[in-house]
């Protein structure tokens, strides 16, 4: 379990797959690939609605073929179909044998109560009409009540949820690393924070409602130096309480250091620069990856 679901059913707003370029753009369809997705917090996302920066993956409108289209209230089951169809059944196979890709623990609950679920059955008629759309706890439930067992313990309350600020940090990171290169050195500016002050400051950390959603629009296309301001305000942060937070000599020093222009930069943080001169990050923060670990040298400044 990764915890993303776990928040709706504490009562969190739960997170949703944010397009970078709009499903419903004027004149293009974003795609629903990982190029092209974001994991963010539901409020973030539907206030962003069609807002497009940058980035992403589309389709022109022009190139879209009717016999494709899906309509609003169409079954997942028959969409997949309708793809397997399309691209082939023994491709899918082939693909499936030589990958060793086994059904999620939820498609495997989901396959086993369609064959033993009963449309005759009016004791089964709920059941039928909620797995389309159910967790796989709640199928695995229904299993074992068609077993005669008795329903699983819920053991929820020892597991912890993934937060705003864990999941945008996660999501910068897998963009940075597989899309957009230009994102990693703010990133690393943090992981090089968290792993030169104590535990106290990581723990504590979030990004409050303002810093949320600069990360959420840098994320769907806006320029690196967008979050440049929220990263500044981490470091003087920590070291405005050393007693508190313990910076260690190495991160001092790399603050105490007069302020350069980065010798690499790339070319969506050039498109921004002329009216953003204030916001050059310094070379210094530019460092290679850091684990957060306490043991840590000094980087090569």
């Amino acid at each position: 379990m990764n915890g993303y679901g776990l928040r709706k059913e504490y009562g969190e707003a739960p997170f949703e797959l944010s397009h970078i370029a709009p499903v419903r753009g004027r004149a293009s369809i974003g795609l629903f690939r990982a190029d092209n997705l974001v994991i963010a917090p539901m409020s973030l996302n539907r206030s962003h609605s069609t807002k497009y920066y940058s980035g992403g993956a589309s389709i022109p409108r022009a190139d879209l073929l009717p016999r494709f289209a899906v309509s609003e209230d169409a079954k997942v089951s028959e969409v997949v179909q309708r793809v397997i169809k399309l691209i082939g059944e023994d491709v899918v196979e082939a693909v499936v044998q030589s990958r060793k890709i086994k059904p999620s623990k939820r498609q495997a609950l989901y396959s086993w109560l369609v064959e033993h679920l009963d449309p005759a059955n009016p004791d089964h008629t709920e059941h039928l009409k909620t797995i389309e759309t159910a967790s796989a706890r709640i199928l695995a439930n229904v299993k074992r009540e068609l077993e005669g067992k008795e329903p699983a313990r819920d053991f929820r309350a020892w597991l912890d949820y993934h937060n705003d600020t864990s999941v945008l940090l996660s999501e910068w990171e897998r963009i940075g690393k597989a899309y957009r290169p230009e994102l990693l050195p703010a990133l690393e500016r943090i992981q090089f924070l968290f792993a030169n002050t104590n535990s106290r400051f990581s723990y504590n950390f979030a990004f409050d409602v303002i810093d949320l959603r600069l990360v959420f629009d840098m994320l769907h296309g806006q320029p690196v130096h967008t979050v440049t301001s929220i990263i500044d305000a981490m470091y003087a942060k920590a070291l405005a309480s050393p007693v508190k937070y313990q910076p260690t000599e190495a991160l001092v020093s790399v603050v105490g250091q007069p302020l350069r222009a980065s010798l690499s930069v790339t070319e969506s943080f050039l498109e921004g620069l002329d009216d953003c001169t204030p916001y050059i990050a310094p070379n210094a923060f530019y460092v290679d990856s850091v684990s957060v670990e306490r043991e840590v040298e000094l980087p090569p400044f």
